[in-house]
């Protein structure tokens, strides 16, 4: 049994499995773990002075994997200074790059009756 400080997540949602192990998510930035070794992808190949995420129950953040592009997708709209925005992060060259209108919401159709 392994015990990492600062690692942890208080919802489901800001964990995937992607590759051959799991990523997740937190205020203290993105981590890769492969069954034997964890790995902070984001003190590797990002600032962590740039890494918001806002770490709430009724409003996680979420993540996805994209198997065929081997990219988790990070999505942080509970932030108001990342409304539609995120994060990617691509398993292949191992970096993140931060988004802006990454998602798009879109009203159902009761909405304008």
């Amino acid at each position: 049994l392994d015990i990492w400080q600062g690692a942890g997540i208080v919802s489901p949602s800001q964990v995937v499995k992607a590759g051959d192990g799991l990523v997740w998510v937190n205020n203290y930035g993105l981590f890769y773990y492969d069954g034997e070794k964890l790995k902070k992808i984001t003190a590797e190949s990002f600032d962590l002075q740039s890494w918001i995420i806002n770490e709430n129950q009724e409003n996680s953040t979420i993540l996805g994997y994209d198997e065929y592009s081997k990219k988790v997708i990070i999505m942080t709209s509970n932030l108001s200074t990342h409304d539609s925005g995120g994060y990617i992060y691509d398993l292949t060259t191992n970096s993140i790059t931060e988004h802006q209108n990454l998602f798009n919401w879109y009203s159902t159709v009761d909405e304008f009756q």
